[in-house]
């Protein structure tokens, strides 16, 4: 059901000329950029329901909150032993916005070591355009609002309704591709330094300009006290196995200094030069590294990638069975192509054709990962392809080449460092004697956060 959730997308594409596909920039169209960041802090909860009993003194509960934008669900740390909950000052989450009319929610349950956890209620859901204009400002870029909580159903809650509430605390970051002050420098010292290389990349792209949306005024209200603090900070991500990862839907909480300032945007497009036999199954495993503030790393992976057939324009109808006859005669028995155009009454040049089509195959992914980061300039990317776990090539992108693009959006080729096993795989299966070439195309985006004060969108 997640694939119907915002911000996917079913992207339908339509037959167009090879000149207007050309223009058409397919990933942003299925993968478009967040409208901003919303950090949000379950501050405080009052008239809970109390759903452990106590053999001295009053029942009460060990209550949580789980957070839940589009796909995005993010836990708060557990409070103990309260119906009046207050939660570790500076626990705050960031999640990515796609549109105002989102709706958040949010979910109060008390922890259970022993059997499952007992709901305690959940707030009305509402669009962020909803909550940002019911609430109240502290400073003009930081809100607080109070929600009752819907204690329908929940065991123990006569009584409540009308009583059980949260607070929220809310800020709303728009993105944008110019450097804080604070980074300026380090950026200067940066771009004196790099690489020769970054002028001698393939295939490059046109850079997409940004293009920010530019919504109303409202009235503010009076400020209630208790603004966001800095510390603690949950980041929204994936964990496969090992240190600094996340499975789907869950969320790490750990103290940190510092606070995410950007957002990473990765698009992965697709991959040359390998084998069809090759890319069935590939996937990309991208860690991050740096950048993280107290984490060392985080990884994510991809899902498995579509194989795309390329197009080839043979000089008479050729049927995609006598095709598969072409590449099974030469590469898996071993006939030369002279002779398996003899077999098959198709000219020689054509069999060559077939054979270069078959090793042309493009593996797609089609698919975006966003991550927050509490420092780009010293983050980098590591991007592994992976067949049934074998690693078949790796590839680097330092984000300081992201950085200093036009608008920080980079959209480039990068060229594969395979590994000796799977190269000598892939070059057995070369009908030409030359050397292993794999690519992978991307675009990278990076967006700083820009503090400001929340605006209803026109």
């Amino acid at each position: 059901s997640n694939q119907f959730v915002m911000p996917n997308r079913k992207l339908i594409q339509q037959k167009v000329s090879d000149e207007v596909e050309q223009t058409i920039d397919w990933g942003e169209i299925s993968h478009p950029m967040p409208e901003g960041v919303l950090r949000v802090r379950l501050a405080r909860g009052r008239d809970l329901v109390a759903s452990d009993l106590a053999i001295f003194g009053d029942a009460t509960s060990d209550p949580y909150g789980k957070i839940m934008l589009g796909s995005q669900v993010l836990k708060t740390s557990t409070v103990s032993q309260t119906c009046d909950p207050d939660w570790p000052a500076g626990e705050c989450y960031d999640l990515t916005v796609f549109s105002f009319r989102q709706l958040l929610k949010l979910e109060i349950f008390d922890h259970d070591m022993l059997s499952a956890d007992d709901f305690l209620g959940k707030t009305q859901p509402m669009s962020i355009a909803q909550l940002f204009t019911a609430a109240d400002t502290i400073d003009g870029r930081m809100y607080s609002i109070w929600l009752y909580l819907n204690v329908e159903g929940v065991e123990g809650g006569e009584g409540h309704a009308g009583k059980s509430r949260v607070e929220l605390q809310l800020q709303f970051f728009t993105l944008t591709s110019t450097f804080p002050p604070t980074e300026r420098e380090l950026v200067a010292n940066i771009e004196s330094a790099v690489d020769e290389v970054m002028t001698e990349r393939v295939g490059l792209l046109p850079t997409l300009a940004s293009n920010p949306k530019t919504p109303g005024p409202i009235t503010p209200i009076p400020p209630p006290p208790a603004p966001i603090q800095q510390g603690v900070c949950g980041v929204f991500t994936n964990r496969c196995s090992g240190e600094g990862n996340r499975e789907p839907g869950e969320i790490r909480v750990s103290g940190r200094a510092e606070l995410p300032v950007a957002l990473l945007a990765i698009d992965l497009h697709g991959v040359r030069g390998l084998p069809i036999e090759e890319l069935r199954g590939l996937k990309v495993r991208m860690t991050i590294v740096g950048g993280l503030g107290d984490v060392k790393q985080t990884v994510r992976d991809s899902k498995k990638c579509q194989i795309t057939k390329p197009r080839v324009r043979f000089t008479q109808p050729i049927a995609d069975s006598l095709q598969e006859v072409v590449c099974q005669l030469v590469l898996d028995e071993g006939y030369q192509p002279a002779e398996v155009a003899r077999l098959t009454e198709l000219d020689a040049a054509t069999v060559e054709q077939i054979l270069r089509a078959h090793f042309h195959f493009f593996g797609q992914w089609g698919q975006a990962i966003h991550e927050f980061l509490c420092s780009p300039v010293d983050a980098s990317v590591h991007f592994v392809l992976l067949k049934d776990k074998e690693e078949i090539g790796n590839a680097e992108l330092p984000l300081q080449r992201v950085l200093l693009e036009d608008a920080m959006t980079l959209r480039d080729i990068l060229s594969v460092s395979v590994k000796p096993a799977a190269a000598k795989r892939i070059q057995a299966k070369l009908t030409e004697d030359k050397a292993v070439n794999v690519e992978m195309s991307l675009s990278a985006k990076c967006r700083y956060f820009r503090r400001r004060a929340y605006q209803v969108p026109n």
